[in-house]
């Protein structure tokens, strides 16, 4: 059987993992797949799958510094190489395949030292290799030829001796052995000191993983904080909370000293700066928000420090100098114009890729107000769609240094501003922030944010000065990110309003397939956010009472891989889940492309979401007929808003048990649950169809 690894930078789609899988397999191969992305396929017939991303959580506060400035093949590289897994996996390997070109250096270098591997760039070429393999009965050793142009800047290449002997001697296994991540080295000697600050960080370090690794959570949290304040040098004290942070993160925590950690490693940015050391600054300043922002904390967990503390977590960013710099306003040098008179309006939609919530209303803007829409997206950049996809250390050092990004930056996107009167950017990511590296002129600059930037970097970066309005999609939004981002609030930033997305909901509004009132179902459950295992808890108690009740899941099932928090959850989520789908309980119906006929078979829609923007499943589903149950989504619960103030009073519960009380006495009597599905229909077409929506969001932005 011949060993195939695969080597992939990026992520890809999982039609092409499929066929290269077939094809190798069946030409005998076993095939395994490492790769930078922290999705990764499944069931496509690999052997193993290793997220480089995934596996990367523990290593150490210089590995992500000295990374942030590295060319890809050089990035690939210094993941495999600190990966004892791919190390092993590639010492057993008959073939080294890399996927796309930032892989190649990686696989050259593996290869460099075993000639007897053979090593391909891309699948296809795999497959052809191993067809004349087999054709030949008697595969010819075949290295791969050292890149033409060896990627830079980056540290220099490992030195590679003549391997002996030649699979598992050489490059590998030094590397196994001396560049592997430091986690948890053993206590130096009583009497050894410290040859410098960073020796003592990794021993002190050490000190408290040890007890974290023993259980000992509040004595290792005990130690960190006695040991912190020691620490004046700003390098060493970065180094300490760091390594123990991405100890926890590796173990599946959220780290009980993040902020402290984040605030540490700004500090080292700052003082880095102080010296003159920009690009390093910058590094640092990257690996700080890396951790502040890490999505493990807030989008796989059930828990979120930000959501729990928001002004903790704008406090520690404010404090930092090289934020302020990063972010200093520019301004512009006059207002938007009013819209023209004389002609329709013209809406430049600015995007990163997702249209969903906004084809709908570019369609009514353009059939009834007459507007001229046209769509600006990464693609529509050239070589700069790498500032928005992922240059962010390119982008924050360009900012930091020079005018170059600006410069670019104008020179692409001044003949679309020239031609908007206004600019809707959707989604306050990446694109947004590119957009407002530019002066818009005289055109109105409007973003809307809807609920996942809240807990990113994305909108501390904006720079609003170039903003005349922030558009939210729903009221608990505003609060938190003004929380969180003060420049946001209504004290420094621009004006702010609040529109639901424009969806035509009647389309859903077709009669049910028989009694259908003891069918739930969630439509999307794939992230964590959603808590499908609540979903199955309420089923599991719904059936002590009446067995006919089952959970009916639309959408993307959950990946098997990711953070080792999600991973907990995931993990939890498998057992659950045999065991209700055995009794018949649940049932996964995969993806649909016709959601309005999907939902005739459903009687409750559920949210179980702990964080949502407005969660337009459920308003499909009681557009549909489908009663509703929403739980007061816990990252916003306590808060001026939330889902209680998204839906009515009556559709949000405060527990599994309120909503199983809900269910019983809505579902139990066919004729009560007619009622309350006409009226779920009733208010979901009153309130939040195309028709309400799609007016307001219109006069926010022409008037």
């Amino acid at each position: 059987m011949t060993r195939v690894l695969l080597l992939s930078s990026k992520r890809r789609s999982t039609r092409l993992y499929a066929e290269a899988v077939e094809e190798l397999r069946a030409l005998g191969a076993e095939v395994r797949l490492v790769t930078l992305s922290r999705t990764v396929p499944s069931d496509v017939g690999l052997e193993d799958v290793r997220s480089l991303w995934s596996a990367s959580e523990g290593f150490e506060p210089e590995f992500w510094r000295g990374t942030a400035f590295a060319a890809p093949a050089r990035r690939m590289w210094t993941y495999v190489k600190h990966d004892e897994w791919t190390l092993a996996q590639a010492r057993e390997a008959d073939m080294l395949v890399a996927v796309d070109p930032a892989a190649v250096y990686a696989v050259w270098q593996l290869a460099s030292s075993d000639p007897s591997v053979l090593a391909r760039s891309g699948v296809y070429a795999a497959v052809r290799a191993l067809r004349e393999s087999s054709a030949a009965d008697a595969p010819a050793p075949r290295p791969l030829a050292a890149p033409a142009q060896e990627p830079a800047p980056g540290p220099a290449p490992v030195a590679v001796a003549a391997p002996e002997p030649p699979r598992g001697g050489g490059l590998l296994s030094r590397l196994r052995g001396a560049l592997r991540p430091s986690r948890a080295e053993p206590e130096a000697a009583p009497d050894a000191a410290p040859p410098d600050p960073a020796a003592r960080a990794r021993r002190e370090s050490s000190r408290v993983v040890a007890l974290l690794e023993a259980g000992q959570h509040a004595e290792a949290v005990a130690l960190l904080d006695e040991l912190g304040p020691t620490f004046k040098n700003r390098r060493a004290r970065a180094d300490l909370h760091g390594r123990v942070a991405g100890f926890e993160l590796a173990a599946g925590r959220t780290p009980a000293r993040l902020v402290e950690a984040v605030r540490a490693e700004l500090g080292y940015a700052d003082a880095l700066w102080e010296g003159g050391r920009t690009k390093p600054a910058v590094a640092s300043y990257l690996q700080a928000v890396r951790l502040l922002f890490y999505p493990g904390v807030h989008f796989d967990s059930l828990t979120s420090p930000l959501s729990a503390d928001p002004e903790g977590y704008s406090q520690v960013l404010a404090g930092s100098e090289v934020h302020r710099r990063l972010t200093a306003p520019r301004g512009r040098l006059r207002p938007a114009a009013p819209l023209p008179e004389d002609r329709p309006a013209r809406v430049l939609v600015v995007v990163n890729g997702n249209t969903n919530f906004v084809t709908e209303f570019a369609a009514r803007l353009h059939a009834e107000r007459g507007a001229e829409v046209r769509y600006l997206t990464p693609e529509d950049l050239g070589g700069a769609a790498s500032y928005v996809r992922e240059g962010l250390p390119r982008l924050l050092h360009s900012l930091a240094t020079d005018e170059v990004v600006r410069e670019e930056a104008e020179e692409l996107l001044r003949p679309h501003l020239d031609w908007a009167d206004v600019v809707l950017a959707e989604w306050c990511t990446s694109m947004a922030l590119f957009l407002s590296l530019v002066d818009p002129g005289d055109a109105r600059v409007v973003v809307r944010l809807h609920s996942f930037e809240g807990w990113t970097n994305w909108p501390h970066l904006l720079d609003v000065s170039r903003v005349d309005e922030v558009v939210y999609v729903g009221e608990h939004l505003r609060e938190l990110v003004q929380a969180v981002v003060p420049r946001l609030g209504p004290e420094q930033g621009p004006r702010t309003s609040v529109a639901n997305n424009v969806v035509d909901l009647r389309r859903f509004a077709l009669p049910k397939h028989g009694d259908v009132r003891h069918t739930l179902a969630m439509v999307g459950y794939a992230g964590v956010a959603k808590d499908v295992r609540w979903t199955m808890e309420l089923v599991r108690r719904l059936r002590a009472h009446d067995e006919r009740y089952r959970l009916l899941l639309f959408g993307e099932d959950l990946p098997e891989t990711g953070t080792a928090i999600y991973r907990e959850y995931e993990r939890a989520y498998r057992t659950e889940l045999a065991e209700l789908e055995a009794a018949g309980a649940v049932e996964r119906r995969g993806r649909t492309l016709d959601v309005p006929e999907a939902l005739r078979e459903v009687g409750v829609i559920v949210s179980s979401s702990v964080r949502e923007s407005e969660h337009l499943a459920v308003k499909e589903g009681a557009a549909s007929g489908a009663v509703a149950v929403v739980r007061d989504w816990p990252f916003f619960a306590g808060r001026q808003g939330g889902a209680r103030t998204t839906y009515p009073e009556s559709w949000v519960v405060a527990s599994l048990e309120e909503a199983v009380d809900r269910l019983l006495a809505l579902t139990g009597d066919a004729d009560v649950w007619s009622r309350e599905s006409s009226a779920a229909s009733a208010t979901a077409l009153g309130s939040w169809d195309a028709d309400v929506t799609a007016p307001h969001l219109a006069r926010l932005l022409l008037g």
